[in-house]
């Protein structure tokens, strides 16, 4: 017994598809969860020539994933794929496509002043990017940037809560640094102060510090390349920690440092895997309507690549609507209802919405036109397609029920007229006096109710809550 698929670089159609019981549970499970059930295909011309092929057929006794007629590890590892940390040659770099750091290993109590070098070597975002030195304490993060923010270069000094979930703007000078150009950092802990200096200048102190207990140092990045080099931790005047980053660049970790995500593929590829899963959400790279940029997306896939070029990716594609898009078209916002049927707005579409289906459509066939010609289509083995809750096309969790929008009421009554011949075979089936163009979704009172049958309806009693059911599952797949 095995499944086969035949599969183009790009994510291509999947055709030839044979599988047994067995085989194909095999396949479902590897997909992760019923996310996997939906592998988006390419046109045939739509894809690079060179061809993959993967099977699930038996090996050594187990299912087993083969592709281009070798067998892969029965394993899959998930990767953010938000960067990568190396410490070489006198210098730590973090190449962030996202957030990503690396702090200390120990930590350290009391006053403390922390120094580094730091360079900016690429600002990936004009609106939002930044390198910075933080400190770490159970109560406040403070971190001193070299910032890119609405296209001008600036200083910042944030601090940021993480039990309250808030971050302060402590001070934010304009800041004349240029790409590549050599910065020192300062932070200084003293009593109930923190300061942030660069090169020697105040950018902002917070007094009354609520900064208490021992801190952890860390360099990090946010949607740019940052080089940091020389970083010295003092407390009066005593040396704590001293490093300048020469370590074999084949080390597996350094001595002093514990990285925050990054190097994923490399890291698997060690423990001999090679296939990863990557979610990729529009709001990657759906900027507007009809106005896209790839580079975040193209980032995580080259990050990949670099760190391990053979091993390949199962992309996650999220269509849910990014948030500009439900602010834009709130009407088309799936609207839930409590047991005791107060509604309120979900953060997600209607699944009947269909300015919702033919926008993401849209945005989804503007990503794989691209990736159609990239480069990181050699990496791409498949694509799975995910939305709504959890990306697993279904309404929500809880105890909401849905859905009240007014696409979900329009789907619902041009469903229904296809159902029924009239009105009359409406309110026969309903046991009502409600007619097409007045039928509503049933309130959570109805859907709620208890029957003779218990979980289960009986249409002897009225087809409204089942009829509303049926159509609820059957948006959900059309969206699908």
């Amino acid at each position: 017994m095995s499944a086969t698929l035949r599969v183009r670089r790009c994510g291509c159609p999947l055709a030839g598809h044979r599988a047994g019981k067995t085989a194909r549970a095999v396949l479902w499970a590897w997909l992760w969860m019923g996310a996997w059930a939906v592998v988006l295909s390419l046109a045939a011309g739509a894809v690079s020539a060179e061809s993959l092929r993967a099977e699930v057929k038996p090996y050594r006794g187990a299912p087993c994933l083969f592709v281009n007629g070798k067998p892969r590890p029965g394993f899959m590892g998930n990767s953010a794929a938000n960067g990568d940390v190396t410490m070489t040659d006198g210098r730590c770099v973090v190449d962030s496509v996202g957030s990503l750091e690396t702090r200390t290993v120990k930590t350290f109590p009391g006053d403390v002043v922390v120094e580094v070098a730091g360079r900016c070597l690429e600002a990936r975002s004009d609106t939002d990017s930044a390198a910075s030195l933080m400190l770490k304490t159970p109560t406040a993060w403070y971190y001193l940037c070299l910032g890119r923010n609405d296209h001008k270069n600036t200083a910042r000094f944030w601090k940021w809560r993480p039990q309250g979930g808030k971050f302060d703007l402590i001070a934010t000078p304009e800041w004349n640094w240029r790409i590549g150009e050599e910065h020192r950092f300062r932070l200084e802990r003293m009593g109930d102060e923190v300061v942030g200096c660069m090169d020697g200048r105040e950018v902002g102190r917070d007094k009354g510090t609520d900064a208490t207990g021992e801190a952890f140092v860390c360099l990090s990045a946010y949607w740019a390349v940052a080089a940091f080099s020389g970083l010295r931790v003092t407390c009066g005047g005593q040396t704590l920690l001293e490093d300048h980053f020469h370590y074999s660049p084949d080390a597996d970790g350094q001595p002093h440092w514990r990285h925050g995500g990054g190097a994923h593929a490399r890291a698997y590829a060690r423990a001999g895997i090679k296939l990863l899963t990557v979610t990729v959400a529009a709001s990657d790279y759906w900027m507007d309507e009809a106005r896209y940029s790839f580079a975040v997306v193209d980032g995580r896939l080259r990050m990949i690549r670099r760190q391990h070029p053979e091993t390949l990716v199962l992309v996650r594609l999220n269509l849910q609507a990014p948030g500009w898009w439900q602010r834009k078209y709130p009407a088309e916002v799936a609207i839930a209802a409590s047991r005791t049927g107060q509604l309120s707005a979900r953060k997600s579409p209607s699944p009947s919405s269909a300015i919702w289906r033919k926008h993401s459509a849209e945005a989804l066939a503007a990503l794989l036109r691209h990736w159609r010609d990239a480069d990181v289509q050699e990496s791409i083995l498949g694509y799975a397609v995910l939305s709504l809750a959890g990306g697993e096309w279904c309404y929500g969790w809880g105890e909401a029920l849905d859905d009240y929008s007014l696409p979900q009421r329009t789907g619902f009554r041009a469903w229904l007229t296809r159902k029924y011949a009239d009105d009359a075979a409406l309110r026969a089936a309903w046991k009502t006096d409600v007619g097409f163009d007045k039928a509503e979704v049933p309130p959570a009172s109805l859907r709620l109710r208890a029957g003779k049958c218990g979980e289960l309806f009986d249409p002897l009693e009225g087809r409204w809550a089942p009829d509303y059911l049926e159509y609820h599952s059957h948006a959900m797949a059309q969206s699908l």
